[in-house]
């Protein structure tokens, strides 16, 4: 024990330290929907209007999903047949838009799923995922052995890709099946559904948030179908009545979850002293905006030289990270969105990011490593484990180009000055893909805390 470590032990408090860092007492409590098990529009809304006197821990929080899972031929069977969910479970949402007390929007993001899925390949260190994997549903799809051809990626068939095949066990174990239907009750941690939720990892009171999700609840006409099953199958998803897994317990509506927490008197009485003054606490959060592909960016097929020219935003605020997707064509769109894996066989050369037609890299990135060194970059380490993405799964499944612009800001007179951001690159695959683009952006928020109704304000210039 070195000298400081002495000097604390003797001079701190045991019973204080204890009261000001631990809770007396934690529930799970929950809201229905406002919808009560009649859904139209795919919506499923929320208003914590009710708890205003509680504090509350939106960081543990979670959505709990009743779907069902039908056939639209023949009746599911077999064990070798995939049923799963495509990339985790938080595919069954597509959209989130968050509201405060008066109406003010906190965010309002789109085709969520598609970066949720990247932020769980790169933001996941290898523990949490094993400790998260089962709500999340989430394993990722691994590429077969190599053979004659080398790096193989890995197909729907869950007898050679392991990850389909655990996502097919859960869907079929943790669910009731009757007939063509399967039924089972998702539970969606919201901290991986948005990244807001995990930045608030602390309890607030007298905020009422109004949270309405979009969900992935039908094959038409929707991006990124939630499942993949079997081409024969033609499987829809719907809410519906569904048991807790391993569980008697039935709902048919969703649930909002989340933690209440009460402090020792000690901590009550300090805070109650700061809500008479009022206090502030910032949040930084991430929010997205997705581009599809147009009708002129969809079935491209490549030759070795195909140009990649595209201007992503004429005027976007503080980004973060911008991600160029290029799946294999229809995969994520289109009628066999429920029948294929979500891979991403693009692969660029030559590319530069230019931020207000000024390059962003002195030399354009070129080769597979460059691309896969800056993906790593973003990935959580460990001593023991390095991501997620190894570098076979970037070349057979994952070749995802990631752009880390978080430096932007230090090369302009005002961080929050609006920029336009531009790809420009050469795709030297011979695959035919659609071409994707999210850009990741910083947001802000000012939680004024008080004894009455919190004030929030939203923006960077704060």
């Amino acid at each position: 024990m070195n000298d400081f470590q002495q000097i604390e032990s003797l001079i701190s408090d045991e019973q204080v330290n204890k009261a000001l860092t631990s809770y007396t007492d934690v529930q799970y409590e929950y809201l229905n929907d406002l919808q009560m098990g009649v859904y139209s529009g795919n919506i499923v809304s929320f208003d914590t209007l009710s708890l205003r006197d509680k504090w509350v821990n939106y960081y543990n929080s979670y959505i709990a999903i009743p779907v069902q899972i039908t056939s639209g031929g023949t009746t599911f069977d077999g064990s070798d047949l995939p049923l799963a969910f495509k990339r985790s479970a938080l595919d069954i949402v597509n959209g989130i838009n968050l509201q405060v007390g008066g109406g003010t929007t906190v965010l309002s993001d789109t085709n969520i799923q598609l970066v949720n899925h990247m932020r769980l390949l790169t933001e996941l260190s290898y523990q949490d995922w094993i400790r998260e994997a089962g709500d999340l549903v989430f394993h990722k799809d691994v590429d077969a052995d190599q053979n004659s051809v080398g790096i193989t990626p890995p197909t729907n068939d869950p007898s050679t890709n392991s990850g389909l095949r655990k996502r097919t066990n859960w869907t079929k174990m943790n669910s009731s099946f009757a007939t063509a239907t399967y039924s089972t009750v998702l539970q969606v941690p919201l901290r991986f559904l948005h990244d807001f939720f995990k930045q608030m990892n602390f309890p607030v009171c007298n905020v009422r948030l109004q949270l309405t999700l979009f969900l992935n609840t039908s094959t038409a006409g929707v991006v990124s179908n939630p499942i993949i099953c079997d081409v024969a199958q033609n499987a829809v998803v719907s809410i519906g009545s569904a048991s807790f897994p391993g569980g008697a317990q039935t709902i048919s509506n969703c649930r909002w979850y989340y933690e209440t927490v009460k402090f020792s008197p000690e901590v009550s009485r300090m805070l109650a002293q700061k809500l008479q003054s009022g206090f502030k606490k910032m949040v930084d959060f991430k929010i997205t905006d997705t581009y599809l592909p147009s009708t002129g960016e969809q079935n491209i097929v490549g030759n070795g030289n195909i140009p990649v020219q595209k201007l992503i935003s004429a005027s976007t605020v503080h980004p973060l990270r911008l991600w160029a997707l290029f799946p294999t064509a229809g995969n994520i769109r289109g009628s066999a969105q429920g029948n294929t894996l979500s891979t991403y066989v693009g692969r660029l050369t030559n590319a530069q990011v230019r931020i207000n037609n000024t390059n962003y890299y002195d030399q354009p990135l070129q080769t597979d490593k460059q691309f896969y060194d800056v993906l790593k970059s973003q990935m959580v380490t460990t001593p023991l484990h390095e991501g997620l993405i190894d570098f076979n799964d970037f070349l057979s499944t994952y070749h995802v180009h990631c752009f880390d612009l978080s430096r932007v800001a230090d090369r302009l007179r005002s961080p929050n000055e609006s920029v336009s951001l531009e790809l420009d690159a050469t795709r030297y695959d011979t695959n035919t893909c659609d071409n994707f683009y999210i850009v990741e952006r910083l947001q802000r928020i000012s939680l004024n805390l008080s004894a009455n109704e919190t004030n929030v304000t939203v923006g960077l210039s704060q």
